[in-house]
This record gives structure tokens, C-alpha cells and sequence, in this order.
């Protein structure tokens, strides 16, 4: 109700400008009236405290014309419309102070909802009364004086801006529903409703009335700190990023997805459920508790199981009513290699269950486990591969009486004692127990470098904290951080841990090593003292003693960089180095004069992050076999898993790759069965038959064997590589003659393979879009010949016609190949000697350094590519220091041989890249620099021609899709969607938001966006704006965002320079590979797993499979195979990934020794990929969550049923009916071993009949005949016996929404 009389209100008063409080028709919103309410109650507000706020309203009021007490009561109706604290005649009497001697005026009772509206405001909202109300007044006057239309969505648009306004500051939104000039008028407005501190208040009124314009998207909470709250705690990772989402959106997403966790709760009141909001609403918590929780290796496989990551269910025997969530547990190992093996925090209460399915293959007694009474603990130090073992505890006092060791599970411990075992944790996770090395950035990008290496200290900022000894924990320092910034809704995580490990975790004896920017370092020194405070200092209050040990400059030459915080713990942070292990070994080195010239080794690591070894388990239809596509591809192509989103767009695309890279024995699939059997997985002696047809016994590979022999080898002797993005050949070069064209194709021609040759050497090129295709000539070697994909028959490009297509007389025939080829074909040009660019720049820099040197101001300016001015300046080093605008600061440094690098195109650090071309442009314009392009502006080449070809690139694709589909969407942060909605003659996208504005995309803007080397999805809206200088962030970011995943598509696919470990080609582009190639990935697919006798299966193999066991890692394993007596090992590129399905039973859980070998990843029903189908009216995700919500009842949730079983109803290619009498119940009859009963209790009386079975039936027995008694009978009503009705009626009963059956 307090929704639809919001909707009229705004629809009467604010739309009409007529009379709602008592609907007499009479226009009230008008500016006379509007001036004297502003006059009365805001330019003349009465203060102070010794009236209340109705006397003062009554006195304000006094005298007032009929049309300004009628305009302020409806605004004092708003304020009271949403309180579920007022009554009825409470909100009647707020409304009336303004009205009562208007006798012939009476508002009308139903408008008035008694303890009924939004939520509880607090007292809080009272106390802010007058703030509210000057707010809901100034809206009002906001509105009056737009030029928005007049229409219910319009103004509801104004209001929401106008809130969004008050509490983010969100100035788009103001613009656009108001206008530029007016949203200026309204930014002045707020700067007038200010606290006496000077803040913007927060006011209530803001989230009552966002939640009245939009209650699907914003939440009925009044609270601020609610809001917080719940964003701070049940925002999870897998969400997204935070980045961008004000407090609102975060809880707009929680609500999204809690919305499929919970689908029984009312969305409505969501977050306001007990079982939700116990999640997020602040408790006083009792204290934590220490335990000992101690486990018999004999029994249980307790490193097995930690080394899963995952949390693990304890036995609770004793102490059943003290242990808790939240409470701190020891977990301890008994036997010969007793200690500490972990650290872990109980994250559930006390219940009666059994250990999750995955954790039941660590016990050594793998017969079937009852139920009893267990906690969850998620582990917090694992110590699994370098446990705290006994000897090493005894004689430290505070571990003494650790009750541990002793018969029994559980026992008690000491706060003293866990944090004893935690600082052991600790020290035992950095290796060192002494020594912690940090580096540190002294001041504002090292300019206190001097002054603290003087004093013999290291400081830090954020002195607006005071003292940090007033701090008890972490996140009070983030909390006083936000509290400071006034932006609470934005984390400061890092700022807090900086402060928290320079007052708790520096000790006496660390070293800090200094830095300035991410490349320059600049001295090392060991801690001294303790942390102090100095409250007289003038800033950087918080200090430490430091006795400092070398002081200088060091560069670190690419690729190496530093870390960008101001303080961070690089304690055996390790390094790509191919001389040191660690970090600090590394910068060490460096500033004591050891010359480290070598870059990382090259980096051949085709594993990505995929596990080598994987099983994919879950109930029936969660999508096993389906994702073991995604991960073989994903790992044959090198790439992970998010790439592959990004390369195959369509599942059918994916598919294709996949049955390429099944057809080329890269990814081999098979099933484990019963009867399968080492000889067939292995070796084994097989008979064959002979050319004459006898027949004879011979040793033959077995699948896995042929897999990984085929792993070893290296297919292919020539491969070329294109360019990502090439300078277009009309960009200034001249076109050469038809006798040149011909020469070169001819020359072109003899690097090519014959098609015979093509077993053993490839020429590999790439279409603009990236997608392979074969090239090699005729045997009579007069034509090219291309094949693309797994296509069989090539086609044929001869000399005539590529010349046509050169000379743009003729259309490409094939549009993909046949400009590539004249590309590569024009490469083989002689190029004309290129002027040396030493002298040149060498002259140039020098007289850029006699100006600097010589210069009366402190810095010259220049300019970014992007216009951003900054400064630079000599330094006694002969580089360049960077001094950042406004105050023009010093910040990073760049070196004369960086600058000479980007100048011509060598492999450089990305960061500063402005600066650089900056600097470049000046020497260019300035100091006579030429290189050999002299024409082209050298800030903007690459970029340009970048940007143009994958802009073109996208124009392609959008035209495919607007002439297949008739629409393309591009989708934005909030997932609020544009739609393009056509091209322009020139190019140009003409885009239309959610609300029906179309804009059209300006390229040029565009452009600037994409030059400026940005992520697309950090920058922030406002940053956008300014940079495009239009009013449509979403749209833009949207595009750049595709704009850029197409140009990370094609980098996925080739380098830019041809190389192949290490080597470049310099002939034309075909490079012979090294005889140490890598070969690429391999994937097994075993379907099933566990359906075959593993042990049995891999054998003595069953060890090779290792990570490290594996060929060429350094414990490295090989086996004398029993049938060829071979020596053989498992290659290190080669992938097993499984299938498990939790609710077959026909064989046991992997065993123990099988199962520590591989990773696991659960699938369960996804029931986001239903959501929003119906059928029949019944919701396909409510549907399954309910059948699944019954089965676990009755069974567990392996035994669920997956979401692909309604995803072939949600896409059309069956009906739910089939799927229902096909798969669904069948598979309960297996579940349930045909006890029709229980299968009742999950589908309910309209897919399970019952009838009375009586002793009438039989033949009558003897007296002593005890054999029968009368019972139930239950039986499935069969598919025919049910029409389309019927079966809607049992759906129903199955949802419990009718009775009906």
C-alpha cells in the first residue's frame, strides 16, 4: 500500500500539481506557494531549543496564505508517509500542525497508514526533522522549476537523482535527469544544507524515498550504517569487483544472488530474515575459545585432506556445549611425527552429520559413517608440509601443560598457547624466525628520502590517526581511516595494514629497504627501535629508529619493477630472477654493486593455473561433462578459463576447437568401466593379426601410454607467427611495380613447404580476427595453397589473382587470406638503409640537458600524448625527474636509455608510458630528434593504427549481428544494458539506454579513451566524462571495454615479434624451431572415473602421475614397464581431468592413495542458469531447488538433481513432461530403490497414487496364516494416465501450491 499511494502522490501532486492530502482537484504546487514555504521555513527558521519543532512550525506558519499551509503539509506528509513508527493518527497529527486553523480543509484518513511504510526510522530521523523537511521542500522546488517532462517516470527519475545526489554525490545522474544548468542550481541548494561542521548531512529521507521511486532495486533500509554493514559483510568476491558499485548497487548484487540461495524468503524482506540478518547485524559476541583438536594418523589422513584447502568436519566427543562458532582450535597430530599441523577456526555450530563426500576418502575406514556430532573448521595456518613438531615446543614456557598427546579427541587449551603455536606459524611461513625484510617508499614517492636517512629513522603519514597504540586491531585502523576520508563506503585496506605492520609486525633487526617509484631504489638500512610516537612533530608523527647501511640510486633495468605500496613485507617474496630465489636477495645484490645484467629466464609454462591433475564430482546433470570442454581447451590453447570466455564466444565455436584438438590427438576421451584393466590403460599383450593371416601376441600401447608418448613429441619444424596489429601498406609506403609484385611472389613461393612436406614443417598465419590457416604451395610450385581449421580441401591463390586484389581491381575472393598474404609477401622488400638514429638522439638529449641545466625555473613543462601537463627536471645522474601537476612534485624517474628504447620500439616497461612519449615529442618538435618517420607524430602512430583496425573490427561484428539478430547489446557494470541499435554512414554507433534516449558514440572520443592505456573497468565515471567531455560513461566504457577484449583476443593468439624461444625470424618471417621446442598440452578425459578399479587400472603409474614425479621436474620419477620392459615416466604436459558422479554407488569412493594425487572441484545444480524461465507457470530454478531441497532431506546433496536436465526444457529442445517421466523420475526410482513412498514425498500426490491393500484380494487363508497384514501400496501414475492439465495440476502439489491433485 505505501508504494501504490507514493505513486499517486507523485502522479497528483507532483505531476498534475493538484491537491492529494484531500483529492479536491485544486492545484497546490505552485511557485507563489513554493517561495513562501522557502521564505518561512528555510530562510527564516527559527532555532534553538526552547520551543519544540510544532511550536516553531505553529509561529513560522503564523500568518501564512492558505496555499503555502496546504503545500507544506504535503511536504510534511512525505516525511511521516514511510515511518513504520507512527500510527495512523500520529502521522495525521505531524501532517496538521501546518493546517489546523484551516478549518474548511481535511485530508483524507486513507492516506494515512497506521504503523505502516518502509522501516523504523529512529530516532535519528526525528532528530534531522527540519533537515528532512528543508530537503523534501528544495525537491520540490527542484522539480517545479525543471524542464523534465511531466509524467510519473520522469519525476520519479528527478527524485532518485536528486537522493543518488545527496548521498554518493553522483553528479551524472543529476545531469541527466535535470539538465546541466538546472543540476548546477540544485549543487548550489545542497551547498547551503550543511551541519555546523560543515558536512553534508545524511539524511533519511534519502533512502525512504530512493526505496519508494525504485523498491526492486533499493532496499527498504532507512539506516546508513545498516547499508554499510550489509555491503561490508556479505559482499563476496565471486560478485565482482567493488570497483565502481556505490553501497546501494553492492546490496543490490547480494540481493541477486542471495535471492537464488534463498528462494522460500520474500525478496521484500530479504536482508531482514533472521538467518540472513545474523549475517550482517552487529552482535556482542561472547568470548572465543581455545581447543586442541587431536587426530590419529593412523585412522584419518590428515595431511591428505589439509593439503585440499578446504574446510574440514571434527568429531565433537567432549566439551559439547562450550565449543562454538568463532572459537580458535590447535590441530594436533598423535604418533611418531606428533605436532602442530594447523590452525583453524571453527566456522559452524555443533550438529549431528557426516563428513562431506570428498573428505570421506582420507579415512582410513572407508565403511559407511554415521551420523554424529561435528564442527566445521576452515583452516587459517596451514603448517601440512611443515608442521611444528613436538621437539620443537618443549622448553617454551608458554606452551607448557599444552594438553595434547593424551587419549581423546577433544580438549581444551590457553589463549597464551595458541598465540605461542601462532607466532611459530608465522615464523615457520617466512622461513625465517629473526629477519623480515620490507621495502618502503620514505615520504611522497621517496622526497623524504634525505631528511629521514639524517635523522636515522623511517616514518610514515597518515597522522590525522594519532597515536596507533589506541588501536586494538586492524580493522579500527580501517574504520578511523574511512571515518576520516568521509567516504565510508570505500575500503582502505591497504592504508590500515600499512599502519598495522609499522606499529605490530616491524621488529628490532628487519631490514628496510627503500625505494622511489617502481623502479629506483634507494638504500637499506636494519631496525633499531621500537615503534614511537612524537605528537610535537610537525607530520610523520609515527617513527621508528633506523640505522641505515648504504644510501645511492639503483635502477632496475626491465623487466623488473618494485612493489607500488608504501609499505609491504617481502619477506622470501620470490622473483622471476633466474640467479636469486627471493625478492630482497635480488635488491640486495643490486645496491652492493653485483651487476645484474641477466632478464628472467624466457617462460615456458604452458601449465597456466590448471591443475594437472583434477576431478570434477557432483550429482547428475551439474555439468561434469560439459565443463571438462572448457578446461581441455582451455588448457590445449594455454589460456585460462576467463580467456576462454573471451576467444570462443559462442559454445559452438568452443565446440569446434575442441573436436579440432580431438582430431589432432591433443585431447583424448575416454570411460572407465567394470571391466577396463591396466592392459588396456597402459600396455599389454594383445594379439594381432599378420599380412598373411596368422595371428600373433604382441606388447601394444594402451591409451594412456600412447597419449603420453604422443606428449614427448614435437610436431612441427616451421611455424610462423603475424603480427597482432600491422601498419596498414598504404600508410606512406609507395606501391611497387607489377614485375616487383611478381618477383616477390616467386620468392615467396620457395619458403613455403609442398603439401607433402606439411607432416613435418608448418607455415601458420592469422586472420585480422586471429583464427589459424595453413599455408603451403603446389607441387609444381606455381600456387599458394591455404587450408583453414580442420577443413580438408585447400584453396588455391595464384600469382594473377593476389596481384588484382594488390592493384584493388579485383574483390578478394577470400577476404580472411588474401590480404594477410600480400602482407607477408610485400615484407620481403628490400628496405631502403634506415638513418642512424644514435647521432640523432644523442644530440638532441644533449641539448634538452644544457637547457634543464641552465633553466631559472625549477622545471620545464611538457605534455602527455593526452594533453596532461607534467614537468621534468635533471638529476645528478643525468636522467629525468618527473614532477607531477598541479604542485608539480617530484615523482618517478626516467632514464636516457628508457627514453632511447621507446624511441625505437624496443621491448620497455609499460608504466609512465606518457611521460616518455612526451618527453620523446619534445626532443622530436624541440631539439631537431629524427627517426625514421619523421612524419608521423611519435606519440600517436602505434596507437592510431591500433585503435582504427580494432575499431573496424568491431563495426564487423556489430553489422553481423544487427543483420542476423537485429539487435546487439553491450553490457555495462551494473549490467543494465545499451543497445546499439544501428550504424551510421560514417561509421559511427548510434546506442539507446534503458529508458529510450538514444546518443550517438563520437570515435574521436573514443579513441582518446583507448590511447590512454587505462583498464576500462577502474576508471571511474567521472574520469570518462572528462576525458570524452560527453555524459554517457556506461556507453563508452561499455565499447572500450569490447574495443579492448578484442585486442587481448588477438594477443591470446600470436606475439608480435615471431618469436619462438627466444629467436627471431629475420627471413621473412619463417622461423626453424630449436630441437627443444615445447610441445604443446595434452588432455585425458576419463569420464566416469570411478566406475573402473583405479589401483588397479594405473598401477605402478600410479606415483608418476605426481606434479613433481612427473619427466624433467626435479624429483623426477621413471618405472620399468612389466610387459616391454621399457623405462617410462609421465610427461610434464600432460593433463588428467575426471568425472565423478556422487550418486552412483556401483563401486567404492577412490581410494585413499588415488585421491591424494588430484585436485577436486565440486559441481553442484546452478540454479542462476534457470532463472526467470517458466513453464506453465511454474519457475524452473524455484522447481529444482525444491525437488533438491527434498532429496537432501531424505538422502544428501549428492544425490541432488543438476540444472541440465531443465536447461533442455529452458531452451526449447524439450519438454518439461519428457523430462519429468523420461529422466527425473527414473532417476528417483535409482535413488529410492523403487520405494514409491519416499518418492512422494519429494514429487508429491499428483505423480504418485495410493490405494488401500486389504486381505479381500487373496484366497482366503488358514488360521495360523500370519503372512499378510493390511497396508499402503503406492504406485507412479504412468505418462499416458496423465494429460498436459493434469500434469499441471501435480506440478502445483509438488510446489505445495495446491492441494489439488
Amino acid at each position: 500500500m505505501e508504494y501504490k499511494l507514493f505513486d499517486q502522490f507523485v502522479q497528483t501532486f507532483l505531476v498534475e500539481r493538484r491537491d492529494f492530502l484531500s483529492n479536491n482537484g485544486e492545484t497546490v504546487l505552485t511557485s507563489r506557494a513554493l517561495d513562501e514555504c522557502i521564505d518561512r521555513f528555510i530562510v527564516n527558521y527559527i532555532a534553538g531549543s526552547d520551543q519544540n519543532f510544532g511550536e516553531k512550525l505553529s509561529k513560522q506558519f503564523q500568518g501564512a496564505s492558505r496555499e503555502a499551509k496546504i503545500f507544506f503539509a504535503h511536504a510534511s506528509w512525505l516525511y511521516v508517509h514511510s515511518s513504520m513508527a507512527m500510527t495512523g493518527q500520529g502521522k495525521k497529527r505531524a501532517v496538521m500542525i501546518s493546517i489546523n486553523d484551516l478549518l474548511d480543509y481535511q485530508p483524507r484518513d486513507d492516506i494515512f497508514l497506521d504503523k505502516g511504510g518502509i522501516a523504523d526510522p529512529g530516532t535519528a530521523y526525528n532528530t534531522a526533522k527540519p533537515a528532512n523537511l528543508r530537503f523534501i521542500v528544495l525537491l520540490f522546488k527542484w522539480i517545479l522549476g525543471s524542464n523534465i517532462t511531466p509524467s510519473k517516470e520522469s519525476v520519479t527519475r528527478a527524485i532518485t537523482a536528486a537522493c543518488l545526489y545527496g548521498v554518493y554525490g553522483q553528479e551524472k545522474d543529476l545531469i541527466d535527469a535535470f539538465g546541466h544548468d538546472q543540476a548546477q542550481q540544485i549543487k548550489k541548494d545542497y551547498e547551503h544544507m550543511t551541519l555546523s561542521r560543515g558536512d553534508q548531512p545524511r539524511l533519511g529521507i534519502y533512502n525512504f524515498l530512493l526505496n519508494l521511486c525504485e523498491p526492486d532495486y533499493y532496499e527498504r533500509i532507512v539506516s546508513f550504517r545498516d547499508k554499510e554493514l550489509i555491503a561490508e559483510k556479505l559482499y563476496q568476491p565471486e560478485y565482482g569487483s567493488k570497483q565502481g558499485l556505490n553501497t546501494d548497487d553492492q546490496i543490490y548484487m547480494i540481493k541477486q544472488h542471495l535471492k537464488e540461495k534463498y528462494p522460500d524468503i520474500d525478496p521484500k524482506y530479504l536482508l531482514h530474515d533472521e538467518r540472513i540478518k545474523s549475517l550482517w547485524q552487529s552482535k556482542k559476541q561472547s568470548p572465543e575459545n581455545y581447543w586442541v583438536f587431536q587426530c590419529n594418523p593412523s585412522f584419518y589422513d590428515i595431511t591428505g585432506a589439509l593439503k585440499t584447502g578446504r574446510p574440514i568436519k571434527w568429531r565433537v566427543v567432549a566439551h559439547r556445549d562450550r565449543i562454538k562458532r568463532g572459537d580458535k582450535v590447535i590441530l594436533w597430530v598423535s604418533g611418531p611425527e606428533a605436532g602442530c599441523y594447523a590452525l583453524a577456526d571453527i566456522t559452524s555450530d555443533v550438529e549431528s552429520t557426516t563428513s562431506d563426500y570428498w573428505e570421506q576418502g582420507f579415512r582410513k575406514d572407508q565403511t559407511d559413517e554415521q551420523p554424529e556430532l561435528m564442527v566445521e573448521i576452515t583452516i587459517t595456518h596451514n603448517l601440512a608440509d611443515r608442521p611444528i613438531l613436538k621437539p620443537k615446543i618443549s622448553g617454551i614456557k608458554d606452551l607448557e601443560g599444552l594438553k595434547a598427546g593424551n587419549q581423546g579427541t577433544n580438549f581444551s587449551a590457553t589463549e597464551r598457547q595458541y598465540k605461542a603455536l601462532e607466532k611459530l606459524a608465522q615464523e615457520s611461513t617466512t622461513g625465517k624466525e629473526s629477519k623480515r625484510y620490507w621495502i618502503y617508499t620514505p615520504g611522497n614517492n621517496g622526497d623524504k628520502w634525505d631528511e629521514f636517512y639524517n635523522q636515522g629513522i623511517i616514518a610514515i603519514g597518515w597522522d590525522e590517526l594519532g597515536d596507533l597504540s589506541q588501536f586494538t586491531t586492524k580493522e579500527e585502523v580501517e574504520a578511523e581511516l574511512r571515518k576520516i576520508s568521509g567516504q565510508i563506503e570505500i575500503k582502505k585496506t591497504n592504508d590500515a595494514l600499512a599502519n598495522w605492520q609499522f606499529k605490530h609486525e616491524i621488529n628490532i633487526g628487519d631490514i628496510i629497504i627503500v625505494k622511489k617509484g617502481q623502479t629506483v631504489l634507494l638504500g637499506y638500512g636494519e631496525v633499531s627501535s621500537d615503534f614511537q610516537y612524537d605528537p610535537d612533530k610537525t607530520e610523520y608523527k609515527k617513527y621508528r629508529e633506523v640505522q641505515w647501511l648504504k644510501k645511492g640510486e639503483w635502477e632496475l633495468k626491465p623487466p623488473h619493477t618494485l612493489i607500488a605500496k608504501t609499505l609491504t613485507d617481502i619477506t622470501n617474496y620470490p622473483t622471476d630472477h633466474p640467479d636469486y630465489s627471493y625478492y630482497q636477495d635480488f635488491a640486495l645484490a643490486l645496491m652492493n654493486g653485483k651487476v645484474i645484467d641477466n632478464p628472467p629466464e624466457p617462460h615456458h609454462d604452458h601449465h597456466t593455473d590448471h591443475p594437472l591433475n583434477l576431478i570434477l564430482f557432483g550429482p547428475p546433470g551439474t555439468g561434469k561433462t560439459y565443463n571438462t570442454i572448457n578446461k581441455a581447451v582451455a588448457i590445449a590453447d594455454s589460456i585460462s578459463e576467463y580467456e576462454l570466455e573471451r576467444k570462443y564466444r559462442t559454445r559452438d565455436e568452443l565446440t569446434a576447437r575442441y573436436r579440432q584438438l580431438v582430431e589432432e590427438g591433443r585431447i583424448v576421451f575416454t570411460t572407465f568401466h567394470q571391466s577396463m584393466s591396466y592392459e588396456d590403460f597402459i600396455e599389454g599383450i594383445k594379439p594381432v593379426n599378420r599380412n598373411d593371416g596368422s595371428l600373433c601376441y604382441e606388447v601394444l600401447p594402451g591409451i594412456f601410454k600412447t597419449l603420453c608418448l604422443q606428449s614427448y613429441q614435437v610436431d612441427f619444424r616451421v611455424v610462423v607467427m603475424r603480427p597482432k596489429v600491422s601498419i596498414p601498406r598504404d600508410s606512406g609506403i609507395a606501391t611497387i611495380s607489377d614485375q616487383e609484385f611478381s618477383e616477390l611472389y616467386d620468392t615467396y613461393l620457395e619458403t613455403l613447404p609442398d603439401d607433402s612436406e606439411t607432416k613435418r614443417s608448418r607455415v601458420i598465419l592469422y586472420t585480422v580476427r586471429g583464427n589459424p590457416f595453413d599455408v603451403y604451395r603446389t607441387t609444381n610450385r606455381s600456387s599458394i595453397l591455404v587450408r583453414a581449421g580442420s577443413k580438408r580441401t585447400p584453396s588455391q591463390i595464384s600469382k594473377n589473382e593476389l596481384l588484382l586484389v594488390y592493384r584493388k581491381r579485383k574483390r578478394p575472393n577470400l577476404i580472411s587470406y588474401e590480404e594477410i598474404l600480400i602482407d607477408e609477401i610485400l615484407k620481403l622488400r628490400v628496405a631502403d638503409p634506415e638513418p642512424s638514429l644514435d647521432d640523432s638522439f644523442d644530440q638532441a638529449y644533449s641539448l634538452l640537458c644544457t637547457d634543464l641545466e641552465s633553466m631559472t625555473e625549477p622545471v620545464m613543462k611538457v605534455k602527455t600524448p593526452n594533453g596532461t601537463e607534467f614537468g621534468i627536471s635533471l638529476n645528478s645522474n643525468g636522467n629525468l625527474t618527473v614532477h607531477t601537476a598541479p604542485e608539480f612534485r617530484p615523482s618517478v624517474t626516467i632514464t636516457r636509455d628508457n627514453i632511447y628504447s621507446h624511441a625505437i620500439g624496443e621491448n620497455v616497461p609499460p608504466y609512465d608510458k606518457g611521460y616518455f612519449l612526451g618527453v620523446l615529442r619534445l626532443l622530436h618538435d624541440k631539439y631537431g630528434f629524427t627517426d625514421s618517420t619523421p612524419s608521423v607524430d611519435p606519440g600517436d602512430m602505434t596507437g592510431q593504427v591500433n585503435f582504427d583496425k580494432l575499431y573496424a573490427m568491431l563495426i564487423e561484428e556489430i553489422s553481423g549481428e544487427l543483420a542476423i539478430n537485429e539487435r546487439y547489446l553491450l553490457h555495462t557494470k551494473l549490467d543494465r544494458p545499451r543497445e546499439v541499435i544501428k550504424i551510421t554512414p560514417d561509421n559511427n554507433l548510434m546506442v539507446s539506454s534503458p529508458d529510450g534516449r538514444t546518443y550517438e558514440i563520437d570515435v574521436p572520443a573514443l579513441r582518446k579513451l583507448f590511447l590512454t592505456g587505462r583498464d576500462p573497468d577502474t576508471s571511474s565515471s567521472k574520469d570518462i566524462d572528462e576525458i570524452t567531455g560527453k555524459w554517457h560513461s556506461s556507453a563508452y566504457r561499455a565499447i572500450w571495454s569490447k574495443i579492448v577484449q578484442i585486442s587481448e583476443s588477438l594477443q591470446t593468439k600470436h606475439s608480435d615479434d615471431w618469436e619462438i624461444n627466444g629467436g627471431t625470424s629475420n627471413t621473412g618471417g619463417i622461423e626453424e624451431s630449436k630441437d627443444d621446442l615445447t610441445p604443446p598440452s595434452t588432455v585425458l578425459i576419463i569420464d566416469e572415473i570411478n566406475r573402473g578399479n583405479v589401483s588397479q587400472i594405473f598401477g605402478e603409474l600410479i606415483t608418476l602421475i605426481e606434479p613433481d614425479k612427473r619427466a624433467g621436474m626435479k624429483e623426477a620419477l621413471e618405472v620399468t614397464l612389466p610387459y616391454s620392459q621399457e623405462k617410462f615416466s609421465v610427461p610434464s604436459n600432460l593433463y588428467i581431468i575426471g568425472t565423478m558422479n556422487t550418486a552412483d554407488r556401483s563401486v567404492e569412493a577412490l581410494d585413499t592413495a588415488l585421491r591424494r594425487r588430484f585436485s577436486f572441484c565440486e559441481m553442484t545444480p546452478d540454479y542462476s542458469l534457470l532463472a526467470g524461465t517458466s513453464v506453465q507457470g511454474i519457475d524452473l530454478a524455484d522447481l529444482l531447488a525444491t525437488i533438491n531441497q527434498r532429496i537432501e532431506g531424505l538422502l544428501d546433496k549428492d544425490h541432488a538433481i543438476g540444472h541440465s536436465y531443465f536447461l533442455r526444457v529452458a531452451n526449447g529442445d524439450s519438454t518439461l513432461q519428457d523430462v519429468f517421466f523420461d529422466e527425473i523420475i527414473p532417476l528417483l526410482q535409482e535413488y529410492f530403490y523403487g520405494n514409491f513412498g519416499r518418492i512422494e514425498l519429494v514429487l508429491g500426490r499428483g505423480f504418485v497414487k495410493s490405494s488401500t491393500v486389504t486381505q479381500s484380494i487373496f484366497a482366503k487363508p488358514s488360521p495360523d496364516n500370519d503372512e499378510f497384514n493390511n497396508h499402503i501400496r503406492y504406485f507412479l501414475v504412468r505418462r499416458e494416465e496423465m494429460d498436459e492439465n493434469a500434469f499441471q495440476k501435480a506440478l502445483r502439489v509438488l510446489m505445495n501450491e495446491s492441494d489439488e491433485a
